[in-house]
């Protein structure tokens, strides 16, 4: 994965890990 991909992925959080402690 590039790193603007993992970027753009950080900037939207992901349900499973707002559920996952």
């Amino acid at each position: 994965m590039a790193p603007w991909v993992a970027r753009v992925t950080n900037i939207r959080p992901q349900p499973e890990m707002l559920l996952d402690p």
